[in-house]
């Protein structure tokens, strides 16, 4: 029979819709490789959104890195993927080096205060209390929010950078020296 591109990525958007990832993910490819030019961008896109809902972030990472700037949903799903490797913690799950490194250079071209904020967790996770600081200094200053700032709508934010960047300062003993 006639392989259809159109046909492969209507079959992965109703297998993605109900939650069927790996064979989403499976004609996602085949309507990529059938006609790219008909099927590519919303392929990549859809194969994007299943990594990251298989929680597989290392092909994640290596396959959304070089095409993040291609769709809005592509990045999304790339940036959505990188968090949530970076602070997931049940387990604690090893991020390798290239992808952090490749993550903290989008993070740091978009300014993304959210990415920043997500290195930090992750960096306070794995012990290395400096680089959290760093991080959640960055993610303060891109977010635009004041740590001192009274009650508002950015509570919720303003309290999870704060608890964050109090336990790098912690963790580093740099807490208990400001306080003498």
């Amino acid at each position: 029979g006639a392989q259809s591109a159109q046909g492969a990525l209507a079959l992965a958007w109703i297998a993605y819709e109900t939650h069927d990832y790996a064979h989403a993910l499976d004609w996602f490819g085949k309507a990529g490789q059938w006609d790219f030019d008909a099927a590519g961008p919303k392929a990549e896109e859809g194969r994007a959104l299943c990594l990251r809902a298989l929680e597989r972030y290392e092909e994640l990472a290596e396959f959304g890195y070089p095409r993040r700037k291609t769709s809005p949903a592509l990045r999304d799903a790339y940036f959505a993927g990188m968090i949530a490797w970076l602070t997931s913690d049940k387990p604690l799950r090893e991020v390798k080096p290239q992808a952090r490194a490749d993550f903290e250079t989008a993070v740091a071209e978009e300014r993304h205060a959210e990415g920043a904020q997500a290195l930090a967790w992750g960096a306070l996770m794995r012990g290395d209390w400096l680089l959290a600081r760093q991080g959640f200094e960055t993610a303060m200053a891109w977010s635009g929010l004041d740590p001192q700032a009274p009650q508002g709508p950015a509570d919720a934010l303003r309290g999870k950078l704060v608890e964050g960047y109090v336990e790098a300062l912690r963790a580093g003993g740099e807490l208990e020296r400001a306080e003498d």
